[in-house]
């Protein structure tokens, strides 16, 4: 599993297409911004690709506050069928693209700040769990784990 992080509009999904050399042949991409719930509920034995490219996670993360539940072990569970996917194929790939949100001015807004706090945690789980883990700012990658 590959991680890839940084700030809004840097560049993450260009630096994935261009640096991995993806297309619509060997990866599915979902879009968290367009599709969270289709996401969330991802029914991984429709995936036919060696790579699953999941962009806005942080979407994802907000469906389970959305949804009252217990947002980091739900996502952890989410997580874990991920990983067994790519477990199972020796070419399978699973690559996660998530706005770092964690920056900056803390919110007002209670729900805000919720929303900021659990995106953290379940980064930290994407971070422990992932191969490598690479922050992109302005296009430009940096390798966090390897």
């Amino acid at each position: 599993m590959h991680f890839i992080t940084g700030g809004a509009f840097h560049g993450k999904k260009n630096w994935v297409i261009k640096n991995l050399q993806l297309n619509d042949r060997n990866c599915q991409w979902l879009n968290g911004y367009q599709q969270s719930r289709n996401v969330l509920e991802l029914n991984l034995t429709n995936i036919t690709t060696n790579y699953l490219v999941i962009e806005g996670v942080e979407q994802v993360i907000i469906e389970l506050i959305k949804d009252n539940k217990l947002v980091l072990p739900s996502f952890q569970n989410w997580l874990q069928n991920l990983l067994v996917w790519e477990e199972q194929g020796s070419n399978r790939n699973v690559i996660i693209i998530g706005t770092d949100i964690g920056k900056g001015v803390v919110p007002i807004e209670k729900q805000q700040r919720l929303i900021r706090d659990e995106v953290g945690r379940c980064f930290q789980e994407l971070t422990f769990h992932s191969a490598k883990v690479s922050l992109i700012w302005y296009g430009l990658q940096q390798v966090l784990k390897e």
